[in-house]
């Protein structure tokens, strides 16, 4: 097929659609599929987390570490200030990501209750 030929067909195509080109069936049933199996999934996931009561265990020991999160905060400027004068090309975000994963991980382990 030349491309004059080509550009007719997807012009015939396309008028029908408002010149847009309509995928083929079986993309658009895999797009579907996609799409409900992410629906799905997420909504099995909410009902699953929400019966295992999930949130109760995290709020408990967010609780917990909110003292050592109070407990960076008058120095975190200054750590800012030291890691970006260091370290110019990353983001001021960098060490207080790094503060709080060692207030996430090092500060006890994490029970279920």
């Amino acid at each position: 097929m030349t491309t004059p030929q080509y550009l007719g067909r997807l012009e015939r195509k396309s008028e029908p659609d408002h010149g847009k080109v309509v995928s083929r069936p079986e993309d658009i049933r895999e797009t579907i599929a996609d799409v409900v199996e992410g629906q799905l999934r997420d909504r099995i996931t909410d009902e699953v987390l929400k019966a295992a009561d999930f949130e109760g265990p995290v709020d408990r020991v967010l609780r917990e570490r909110e003292q050592a999160i109070l407990g960076v905060l008058p120095s975190v400027e200054e750590e800012i200030v030291r890691h970006l004068r260091d370290n110019p090309a990353e983001l001021w975000l960098d060490p207080v990501r790094r503060l709080a994963l060692s207030i996430a991980i090092e500060r006890g382990a994490v029970r279920a209750a």
